[in-house]
């Protein structure tokens, strides 16, 4: 089992249950109580450049000189769809003993819908 894994730790679990041919608990079991291995998320960070800190400060100044004080700023929730087939972190995991720190960058300013 231990093998398997670190040969492909990126594999689902219901995938090393089938190619070990076992049961997707067992396979989560073994994993979390025998191995002590857990699933990592790969976190997804946005890859700046020099000119994005200094845009970032100016769109900030300007946000608070034309708020008045008083007021209350509220964002909404939104949805990017990229055109450059980016990775889905909510299906992606790494397992592993310790946390194997991927990070995966994309550019900043990537073709993708807003809704």
């Amino acid at each position: 089992m231990r093998a398997s894994i670190l040969q492909s730790p990126r594999r689902s679990v219901r995938k090393h249950a089938v190619a070990l041919g076992m049961s997707n608990t067992s396979v989560r079991r073994i994993l979390h109580e025998d191995l002590k291995f857990h699933p990592y998320e790969m976190m997804v960070a946005q890859e700046l450049t020099e000119r994005d800190w200094e845009s970032r400060r100016e769109l900030y100044a300007n946000i608070l000189q034309t708020i008045h004080r008083d007021a209350i700023l509220m964002c909404s929730d939104e949805a990017h769809f990229y055109l450059n087939s980016c990775v889905n972190k909510q299906n992606f995991r790494y397992w592993s003993e310790t946390d194997p720190q991927q990070v995966h960058e994309r550019p900043l300013h990537s073709a993708r819908v807003t809704v």
